[in-house]
């Protein structure tokens, strides 16, 4: 049984939910809100995925509309039945993707994973290197249980925030992260959001396999945390490790627990230096504060981030926990429809700026990427290169 038939049943009662319902996530969609359109609103995403499901319209005709979605799981989040919007655009996309009407760079993601296994087309595993004989250039690290997974993006895109991660696990003296060859891999999530489901499963289960004799897997970029933790299961790949996010992996060493009030502190900080570092404000992403679906990943970076800097970072004005606005990094938004990604994280960045902060600190290498591609003006930071430069 195919992978479409798998999910028929499920994909039919979630478009039937959409279809019956007034539209009353509309206001939760970002890339709507952005494109000032009806078409590219989660209702009629769904809808028309049904429609292509159905034939009742035929793949050319729809063309990119489907990759007008981030997979931010605002739509899921605000809807009472908690339908997964994202699930439902990705197998439109498949449909797409079949009937040879995809855009090209949608094309081009996938020629890139036949070339080098990851959405870049170029082996990562001499970036990974660089990072671990930077950050371990006085150190060896010890025999542990914990396999660092930086992903992809972080790798390509900010190789500085996996050197940063494991200098500040360094610092609290943890040198039990592993690094294994399976550490430069992409989990296959570029593949997910492209409409390859069946080119997925493939890498997945590639993926899983060579991470099989691992026990925890430590992920850095919250979106592939969520691809191992739900999407692979949901596929039908079996993943061996426990996956944690880094998020949790701080929260462990820095003695942050879920309950405990949000507290300025200076217990943790190298010396003095960080109590006149200027003012910063943390920022939710949908992966950590939505998507993972873990309790404590909105407040716990706030509560590491005031022991930390002894200050309690601003808030940003407008939406926020799981509720947060998407600042369009991920779906292959920026590749698909640039325009509307950048509009979106011109959205957070104006957003940050009424904070007074003067810096900005997200969860995610991914985000802090692209937020700093909106507006080079400003200094954004991942969690770890923040605590990196504070420890």
């Amino acid at each position: 049984m195919s992978l479409l038939s798998q999910l028929s049943q499920r994909e039919d009662a979630g478009i039937a939910t959409c279809a019956s319902c007034p539209r009353l996530c509309r206001h939760a969609c970002p890339v709507a809100e952005a494109q000032a359109r009806e078409t590219s609103s989660p209702w009629n995403l769904v809808v028309t995925s049904g429609l292509l499901k159905r034939g009742r319209i035929e793949a050319e005709s729809v063309g990119a509309l489907p990759w007008s979605c981030s997979s931010c799981g605002a739509c899921t989040e605000a809807c009472l039945h908690k339908n997964d919007v994202s699930l439902w655009v990705m197998l439109a996309r498949s449909r797409v993707l079949a009937g040879h009407a995809a855009p090209s760079v949608v094309e081009e993601v996938r020629g890139h994973f036949a070339i080098a296994g990851n959405p870049t087309g170029v082996p990562l595993e001499p970036v990974l290197e660089q990072v671990v004989a930077a950050a371990y250039s006085s150190v060896s690290p010890r025999a542990g249980h914990d396999v660092y997974f930086p992903g992809c993006t972080t790798l390509s895109e900010r190789p500085e925030a996996a050197q940063s991660f494991l200098e500040t696990v360094l610092v609290r003296g943890i040198q039990e992260i592993q690094i294994t060859e399976a550490s430069s891999a992409c989990c296959g999530l570029p593949l997910l959001w492209a409409g390859d489901l069946e080119g997925f499963v493939a890498h997945a289960k590639r993926v899983a396999q060579r991470l099989s004799s691992s026990k925890r897997l430590v992920v850095h970029d919250p979106a592939c945390a969520e691809t191992f933790a739900r999407r692979y299961a949901e596929f039908g790949v079996t993943l061996e490790p426990e996956v944690i996010s880094v998020v949790e992996l701080l929260a462990e060493h820095f003695g942050v627990s879920e309950s405990a009030p949000i507290e300025a502190g200076a217990a943790h900080r190298r010396d003095d230096r960080a109590s006149e570092a200027p003012k910063l404000a943390y920022l939710d992403t949908c992966a950590t504060a939505r998507r993972l679906g873990r309790s404590g990943l909105v407040s716990t970076p706030r509560k590491i981030l005031a022991l930390a800097t002894g200050s309690i970072p601003a808030a940003v004005p407008g939406l926020s926990g799981s509720s947060v606005d998407c600042c369009g990094a991920s779906g292959l938004l920026p590749l698909v429809a640039s325009s509307t990604a950048l509009a979106m994280a011109e959205a957070r960045v104006a957003a940050f700026r009424e904070s007074g902060a003067q810096r900005l600190v997200v969860a995610s290498p991914r985000c802090a990427a692209h937020l700093a591609r909106a507006d080079a003006s400003i200094i954004v930071r991942d969690l770890t290169s923040e605590l990196a430069k504070l420890l």
